[in-house]
């Protein structure tokens, strides 16, 4: 062996050994760089769970507001049945009404009728008495 032979030895074990530490730091950089993306990730994830959440509250709470109105809705065939039914009173009640005035129509005539009669009596008895 030579002496050139061994300075390349020597030159290549600093170099390895160089690159052993290169090598070490690069691993530690990387396991760094890697556990804090996992930990960004994580906490993405946790305030992405926590939108979710409180999405999801906003729409139960809108779902259960919803639901509150609808229920105090009639459906259309309550209500198609209740408004026949109420169309039927109401021609009944227009029909007794007409029958009302008609007959008050009638009373009030015949008292106009007997008011008029009795003044007339009136007129002749009073010319008659009166000289």
């Amino acid at each position: 062996m030579s002496e050139t032979d061994d300075v390349t030895r020597r030159e290549l074990d600093a170099r390895f050994a160089g690159s052993d530490a290169i090598r070490d730091e690069r691993i530690r950089a990387l396991d760094l760089l890697t556990s804090q993306r996992f930990k960004e990730r994580d906490q993405a994830l946790a305030l992405q769970a926590a939108e979710l959440a409180r999405r999801l509250d906003v729409l139960n709470h809108a779902h259960r507001d919803a639901m509150l109105r609808d229920s105090s809705f009639v459906g259309r065939e309550v209500y198609d049945q209740r408004h026949s039914e109420l169309e039927r009173r109401v021609v009944a009640l227009e029909r007794w009404q007409s029958q009302i005035v008609g007959a008050l129509a009638l009373l009030a005539s015949i008292g106009i009728v007997n008011v008029i009669a009795g003044t007339i009596v009136l007129w002749r008895i009073m010319a008659h008495v009166t000289p």
